[in-house]
């Protein structure tokens, strides 16, 4: 077979990540260089998250013009608010939303657009703070927020537990001191602690002293003379030397880099980890803390690695938590997958370890990067196919099958090969895996929407946007166009293509890349072609538009963000001149197109109209924003629900085709799209999104949650009497399960209610492929 480059155009293009670096005002900067920061971000063949998201999505996207800003000191202390910056018993909100909103209030005291980077932000804090995800993003979507910690040398690091004694030692001198259970003491596996040295507004109790002859941090309060204590180096301890520390008694900051149960010995008052007594100097027996309090250490520890950071960049771009199917099914279950770090399968990987694993099957199918012609369809209702050759899923360089899609009438079931290498090393050993899809979106047609207005579905495929889902306008002005007369001084030629309403230059042999259908061209719409201008003319209008000569289409070049190409990656905007568009109220031309802020494009925005009465202009059609993905079973006789829905050709909205209903357009719904949908209803085990209506007048399918009079068609608010409860599957409900584990040549697995069975076969390591069967029990 010949790999196509055929995918969905769902999640890609450029997603820049803006990496803030913050300072807590008591905590020094990291002695870590900021080249490595970039190296993560921006950098390949670093081994960060650059190199990992280009893998992953097989080129889709890119983290291309990443950036790291800062460091800025933020207005918290660590050791008051490291905590709770909010200081209100009442207030539940975790506290990496205080960093990420540090983050965007230092940067716009600095003059810093964080609006161009579609990835995110992810605010790195000195500290161990509480960190993770604060706002998760959608797939194509500005945009999601994430803190990750990387410690700071906050107070005397250098501190360690001793393996053997448990107690707390000092290792930054050459002498690493005498150990009561051994010759020295001995620190392989611990912990980097910080003490507060001269502190004494620290929360906890004072007078603790480093002893200079065994290294260790000794009790030298009141109730013991300084001086007292036996040391493991002979005689009792000499603190002669030491500075005055403050041992906590009440936590500082992340419960990740907070060490509890740490007590001083009654014999030879010493500092040691309690759950684990090690050997006393007074006597050679354990050390004993019988009615002595309990205390916490602050540990250094970094999350600046694959392992995690994979998950919290996967969960900026919109991806979801990936599950283990079992009673009950387990969420982070599938330690084959980086969306359930950090329980998932890990290796070392340098600067940035530990790392992987990578992601799996179907949630690159789902996302548009796994083309439809790199999957093996099959169906339970079907004879079982001859063998099939499956490649590794990291191999996409080789000609073949990535991934079976083994559809039954109410569920997908995927099939993969994954081999240790690149970011599955982790693995013990190459394997097969069987995830589950509990609804039809994988299978279905894309790219509907809700309005958030009349709160109808509609197909929103005709404003598809490179960048994913559909086009954001927000901030464009709108531009005038001249029609193609020869009486305009300018490059005639120019349309907009019918599919995906780009504007795109037509006397080139190439008609470009359309997003609104991969793999082919743009088609020029034989009413609309238009003229022009370009510089050295001193037109009035806005200057630096420009062809990308991949996609044929107009992009903004002046921005930072080049933009979402439908070609792959970024527009690129050599040979080309600077064009002049007219973005005045008055003048020759057509109104109606606008910018995109995630492609940078020019498109013709006249979308299908909403019936709810709005703004003028673009306003006035549907607004996509606050939309998930949604999808439907399309000219499929075994899909559970009711079939006869139709996409309007006028309204683009979801109707009941076997009643007539009144559009937003004018006059009945248009029917005569050959497509017919069907729908779910009812109880179903299969996930969606529940309480959808059909409205009885219009008939429409609409959400009736969010608005209580909603404006319909055919006048007044929609009815929904007499209306079936409808379940449409969309990305947010459509959770991928792992199966059962690992499967080698020689396994089984069968589902036999389903009608399912998958055989292991052979695989062949040098060719990065397995041979599987597929058919009934």
């Amino acid at each position: 077979m010949s790999a196509s480059k055929t995918s969905l155009p769902y999640l890609k293009g450029p997603k820049a990540f803006a990496i803030v670096l913050l300072r807590f005002k008591d905590t020094a900067v990291p002695d870590i260089p900021i080249s490595h920061l970039f190296d993560f971000v921006s950098s390949s063949g670093k081994g960060g998250l650059f190199d990992y998201w280009r893998d992953a999505s097989y080129g889709k996207i890119s983290l291309e013009n990443s950036e790291v800003f800062g460091w800025f000191t933020m207005k918290y202390s660590f050791v008051e608010d490291g905590v709770d910056p909010w200081h209100s018993p009442t207030n539940k909100t975790p506290a990496r939303n205080a960093w990420v909103a540090e983050a965007k209030r230092l940067c716009s005291q600095n003059q810093i657009d964080l609006s161009r980077f579609h990835g995110g932000i992810i605010a790195i804090v000195n500290a161990n703070c509480d960190e993770g995800n604060v706002t998760r993003g959608w797939p194509g979507r500005d945009f999601g927020e994430t803190t990750l910690g990387i410690g700071g040398s906050w107070g005397q690091p250098g501190w360690k537990r001793c393996n053997q004694c448990q107690s707390l030692t000092y290792t930054r001198n050459p002498d690493l001191g005498k150990c009561a259970g051994g010759e020295t003491h001995e620190h392989g596996g611990s912990r980097d602690y910080s003490l507060a040295m001269e502190l004494p507004n620290y929360h906890g109790i004072r007078n603790h002293r480093w002893c200079r002859k065994c290294q260790v941090l000794c009790w030298a309060g009141p109730e013991t003379p300084t001086g007292q204590g036996t040391c493991p180096a002979g005689g009792f301890h000499d603190p002669s030397q030491s500075a005055n520390y403050t041992i906590g008694d009440v936590r500082v900051g992340s419960i990740l880099g907070w060490e509890s149960d740490w007590k001083f010995c009654n014999n030879c008052c010493q500092l040691f980890y309690n759950p684990r007594p090690g050997v006393c100097p007074e006597g050679g027996g354990r050390h004993d803390s019988s009615d002595t309090r309990s205390f916490g250490l602050v540990s250094y520890y970094s999350s600046l690695n694959i392992a995690l950071q994979g998950y919290e960049s996967g969960r900026c771009l919109g991806l979801n938590n990936s599950w283990l199917a079992a009673s009950p099914d387990v969420e982070l279950g599938d330690k084959y997958d980086i969306m359930s770090a950090p329980q998932a399968t890990q290796f070392q990987n340098g600067f940035f370890a530990p790392a992987g694993p990578s992601l799996n099957a179907p949630t690159r199918y789902k996302l548009g990067w796994l083309a439809s012609d790199r999957v093996f369809h099959h169906s339970s209702s079907s004879s079982s196919p001859p063998p099939i050759k499956l490649l590794a899923l990291n191999k996409p360089e080789l000609d073949g099958y990535l991934m079976v899609l083994y559809s039954t009438n109410d569920r997908i079931f995927t099939i993969e090969y994954r081999q240790q290498d690149g970011w599955d090393q982790g693995f013990s050993k190459s394997c097969v895996l069987v995830h589950e899809l509990r609804s039809k979106y994988a299978t279905g047609r894309k790219g509907f929407r809700w309005c958030n207005k009349c709160q109808g579905l509609f197909s929103a495929s005709t404003a598809v946007c490179p960048a994913g889902l559909t086009h954001d306008y927000i901030g464009s002005n709108n531009y005038r166009l001249v029609n193609n007369n020869p009486s305009h001084n300018g490059q005639k030629d120019w349309s907009s293509c019918t599919d995906c309403r780009m504007v795109w230059y037509t006397a080139n042999d190439t008609a470009g890349s359309c997003p609104a259908k991969p793999g082919q061209g743009h088609k020029a719409n034989p009413e609309g072609h238009f003229s022009l201008t370009f510089e050295p003319t001193l037109a009035p209008g806005q200057h630096d538009w420009k062809w990308c000569r991949k996609c044929q289409g107009l992009s903004y070049s002046k921005n930072a963000l080049r933009g979402a190409c439908p070609a792959g990656g970024s527009h690129e905007h050599s040979g080309s001149g600077n064009y002049i568009l007219n973005n005045t109220v008055t003048g020759e031309g057509m109104t109606g197109f606008r910018w995109c802020r995630k492609c940078q494009t020019l498109s013709n925005a006249t979308f299908a109209p909403c019936v709810y009465a709005g703004i003028l202009g673009l306003l006035a059609s549907h607004e996509y924003d606050g939309s998930g993905d949604y999808a439907l079973a399309v000219n499929d006789t075994n899909a559970p629900g009711q079939a006869g829905w139709k996409i309007c050709r006028k309204c683009h909205g979801l109707n009941f085709a076997q009643s007539q209903g009144r559009c937003a357009a004018g006059g009945d719904h248009d029917k005569s799209d050959p497509e017919v949908f069907t729908v779910m209803h009812g109880s179903s085990d299969q996930t969606g999104q529940n309480n959808w209506r059909c409205c009885k007048k219009c008939q429409l399918m609409y959400f009736p949650e969010f608005m209580v009079n909603i404006k319909c068609p055919a006048g007044g608010s929609h009815d929904s009497e007499g209306s079936l409860i409808y379940n449409i599957p969309h990305f947010e409900t459509d959770r991928v399960f792992l199966v059962g584990g690992e499967l080698h040549p020689g396994d089984v697995w069968e589902d036999a209610s389903r009608n399912v069975k998958v055989a292991i076969k052979v695989t062949n390591l040098e060719e990065s492929s397995v041979i599987v069967e597929l058919g009934g029990p």
